[in-house]
């Protein structure tokens, strides 16, 4: 009877293990949680990716930044992935996550990811972007003072 109730609990700690180190099907492998993030919110700005800078990643949330147009103001930003959500926030502000926020999922391959903003009423803002749209640098003169 020990034996078995051995084997029934690893067998159970074998499949959670497996369980959470296996990759949801639509989380790429060849783009990042960084790369997911700055086409997240390159497509909830309607920004070009190449102005978004990281500022940092942790415990799997993913902070990032850009300027606007005239440099006078920095926008901030957090972002996380869940499966095939994006959820993001401005730096200080809630979640997006509220059922009368926009969704926001991916898909993709080796080549492409596809963003989908589906808001409340159905509509939907739907952005494709390469690996080299994600890893373009858009150079800045100066650094914002705040």
């Amino acid at each position: 009877m020990n034996k078995l109730l051995i084997a029934f609990a690893l067998l159970i700690a074998f499949s959670a293990y497996m369980a959470k180190t296996q990759k949801d099907p639509d989380y790429l492998d060849y783009f990042s949680t960084k790369d997911l993030c700055k086409a997240t919110i390159a497509t909830t700005m309607s920004r070009d990716p190449s102005i978004m800078k990281i500022d940092a990643e942790y415990e799997g949330i993913v902070y990032l930044s850009y300027l606007s147009d005239d440099l006078s103001k920095k926008w901030e930003f957090k972002c996380k992935i869940e499966g095939n959500k994006s959820i993001w926030a401005s730096l200080k502000g809630r979640w997006r996550d509220d059922k009368l926020d926009s969704k926001i999922t991916f898909k993709g391959d080796d080549f492409h990811l596809t963003i989908n903003e589906i808001y409340p009423d159905n509509s939907t803002v739907i952005k494709k972007y390469t690996k080299s749209d994600l890893n373009k640098k858009t150079f800045i003169p100066y650094k914002l003072n705040n």
